[in-house]
């Protein structure tokens, strides 16, 4: 069938025939700041939803039905109002930077039909304190929890496989987070700048640790390496202030460039034999360091690696 992508009108939202069935909604024309998104416009089904949709719209309130299969990317940005939102069971997705910058938004629930969930969705909810993730989800994606400054506790569930970079990053309340066995990797600055983070337990399944991850939690006190890593990245650690010992598992072969730099409260570090390489920068600073040992299986410590360690 043709289509001549007018835009018509149907109360107070204005659309386009996408099918022969379906169509998508352009824009909201009304005054309400409690919307339901419809599931049907004029007999036709809803399966699209512009970006554009809620621009200079005073949102509190909204419910997102499961007939959407594309949401346009940003769909919420800067709805500075927005309280309280509703996920409907059966949506897949969640669009790239969808609620960014919905800075009165306190709580959200993502329902388990949610497979995978964009870039950037909740960047700068600076006042999200609750998240529940279902299982069923696959995929966190890059900077999706970034500047959610008010976010204390997260739950991932066993059924994501892969975490994108700086999830986390800036969520600087964050104090309890629960890893679940089957998580293949962590991601580049996953927790970077998660100022109030004390401790964390690494799920043995993962394999693949990206750099920066903890750099600069400051109040990480106590972490647990599993005996499955065969290298810590650079900048994994650096600047945990008050990090005071560390135990690197014999699996370790590589200490990589300034990965525990600026640990200026660290006094004590276990290496174990099978370690090749300790790398440029990698306990620099590291003022209060009074004990390390260096197994004989190393070949290589890099340039400046113990500068600055004063009490050694």
């Amino acid at each position: 069938m043709e289509l001549n992508n007018e835009i018509l009108v149907s109360g107070d939202w204005q659309y386009r025939q996408t099918g022969e069935a379906v169509c998508s909604i352009i824009k909201y024309i009304g005054k309400n700041n409690k919307i339901e998104i419809p599931k049907n416009l004029a007999g036709f089904t809803v399966n699209e939803i512009d970006k554009d949709c809620f621009v200079d719209v005073d949102l509190k309130e909204v419910i997102v039905p499961n007939t959407l299969e594309k949401i346009g990317s940003g769909l919420f940005v800067c709805c500075k109002s927005l309280e309280k939102v509703k996920l409907e069971d059966g949506i897949v997705c969640l669009s790239d930077f969808m609620f960014q910058h919905c800075e009165s938004l306190e709580s959200i629930k993502i329902p388990k039909s949610i497979k995978e969930i964009g870039e950037g969705t909740f960047n700068n909810c600076i006042n999200l304190k609750s998240v529940e993730l279902e299982d069923g989800l696959k995929i966190l994606s890059d900077y999706m929890f970034q500047y959610c400054e008010s976010l204390k506790s997260i739950k991932v569930p066993k059924s994501v496989k892969k975490i994108g970079v700086g999830v986390f990053t800036y969520c600087s309340s964050l104090e309890d987070v629960e890893l679940e066995e089957g998580l293949k990797s962590l991601s580049h600055l996953m927790f970077q700048y998660c100022l109030s983070l004390k401790t964390i337990k690494i799920p043995k399944s993962v394999k693949k640790f990206g750099e920066g991850i903890f750099r600069r939690c400051i109040s990480l006190e106590n972490v647990e390496l599993e005996n499955n890593m065969k290298t810590i990245p650079s900048l994994m650690f650096q600047h945990c202030e008050s990090l005071k010992t560390i135990k690197i598992p014999s699996s370790v072969k590589e200490i990589e460039f300034s990965a525990f730099a600026y640990c200026t409260n660290l006094e004590k570090v276990e290496l174990e034999e099978g370690l090749k390489r300790i790398g440029d920068k990698a306990f620099y600073n590291c003022v209060n360091l009074k004990e390390i040992n260096i197994p004989n299986s190393v070949e290589e410590i890099g340039i400046l690696a113990f500068e600055f360690c004063s009490k050694l």
